[in-house]
């Protein structure tokens, strides 16, 4: 039996139950995929850095560069989709969330504003990169805190009409 690429997203979001998971079962069956699709998409590279790399030692840096490729083939992959151009490979990185992910946001106006900035803060969790100053702080927030809080207010505040979401204003990243 052929499952959706939805099935995999839902697996991911229902894993942990979080609070978000919850509310999303309340939205009309497209913006529950939409959140379906981008939660599983950011789940993946946050538990990646999280529990699969900031738990280990790594005092010779090889698994943090192979993590490190991981993230930006996310990155990329999360960019293509956000244009509705994102093609499984077999090499690619999760390919149903990808696949799931093209079909929601691929036909948004969202842009690749979140996932470059969700990257970036991974990429900088991987690095180690101190923070030493409050720009270090609000440089790594605006990834790991904003960007995620961005795409479920625009899930919030999309219309899905005739095959498209989209917001009153563009979001102007």
């Amino acid at each position: 039996m052929k499952t959706s690429p939805f099935d995999r997203c839902l697996e991911i979001a229902a894993f942990n139950r979080s609070p978000l998971f919850q509310v999303s079962r309340l939205f009309p069956r497209e913006k529950r995929r939409l959140f379906l699709a981008s939660y599983a998409a950011m789940r993946l590279v946050d538990d990646l850095v999280d529990e699969q790399f900031l738990v280990q030692s790594d005092p010779e840096g090889v698994l943090a560069a192979s993590v490190h490729g991981q993230v930006e083939c996310w990155r990329q992959q999360a960019c293509d989709a956000a244009h509705g151009m994102f093609q499984s490979t077999e090499t690619a990185y999760e390919p149903r969330v990808f696949e799931a992910l093209n079909l929601t946001v691929g036909y948004s106006n969202l842009g690749e504003w979140p996932w470059n900035a969700l990257a970036a803060s991974m990429k900088a969790d991987i690095d180690g990169q101190p923070m030493e100053t409050w720009g270090d702080f609000l440089t790594y927030s605006e990834g790991a805190t904003v960007a995620p809080a961005t795409v479920f207010v625009y899930i919030l505040a999309s219309r899905f009409q005739k095959g498209v979401f989209k917001t009153p204003e563009s979001p102007g990243f």
